[in-house]
């Protein structure tokens, strides 16, 4: 099983709706929401809670209130409680998403904007450095962004974040194949999309399967984790 749901916070909410959906979530969860200085903020962080509620929700048929989320000792979350259900989020801008699988699993979305060279120089592997220079100018913006979610989406999956360098292994995008070079002799499986004509996902997980893509709205949300509480 391997899914991908997502969810644009684009769409304007009451006040009223708003302290609902914040309802739905633990009380450390509200407090640390409710310390954003900004309103956009704090509605990716509740909306990244809520999707996976949501889904375990719909498809575990878990009570909203016994979904419990810990992390690991380098911060990446995961439900108490429940085996071989693994899931990761990532938002930029104006989408959230979250992927989920029966093993572990990494996501990154990224709104396609003009792409930092020097950005690239800096975090990027010397190899994936000189490939991004030998791409068209028309295109390098786009790859740009391919190896970033792609390198992202890998140090997700690994569970590690930023303790793993992001210089420290090397993607290879080979007619559409993605491999992956490094001291590890992991070879997870890598799969890109996008989120309407703007923004970028990749997800690096140990499924071979096409992720399901599916979009909820605020509407659903309620409905199913409200149902569940």
């Amino acid at each position: 099983m391997i899914e991908l749901i997502a969810i644009s916070i684009d769409v304007p909410i009451s006040d009223k709706v708003y302290e609902d959906l914040l309802n739905l979530v633990s009380y450390e969860k509200k407090q640390r929401i409710k310390r954003f200085r900004f309103l956009e903020d704090a509605k990716r962080s509740l909306f990244a809670d809520l999707l996976v509620r949501y889904w375990m929700c719909k498809n575990l048929k878990l009570k909203n209130s016994h979904i419990k989320f810990k992390t690991n000792d380098y911060g990446k979350p995961y439900l108490d409680g429940v085996e071989n259900v693994f899931f990761n989020v990532s938002h930029s801008a104006q989408w959230i998403v979250c992927g989920l699988s029966n093993g572990e699993i990494g996501v990154d979305i990224e709104h396609i904007k003009d792409a930092d060279l020097d950005i690239a120089k800096r975090f990027y592997s010397q190899e994936e450095y000189a490939d991004l220079l030998k791409k068209p100018a028309a295109e390098r913006n786009k790859y740009f962004f391919d190896l970033w979610t792609l390198k992202e989406s890998y140090i997700k999956y690994k569970g590690k974040g930023l303790y793993i360098p992001l210089d420290s292994f090397s993607i290879k995008i080979e007619d559409s194949r993605v491999n992956i070079l490094s001291e590890n002799l992991e070879h997870p499986n890598f799969q890109r999309t996008m989120i309407d004509d703007n923004y970028m996902v990749a997800i690096c997980s140990d499924s071979k399967e096409l992720a399901k893509i599916s979009y909820v709205t605020i509407e659903e949300i309620w409905n199913q984790v409200y149902q569940s509480l």
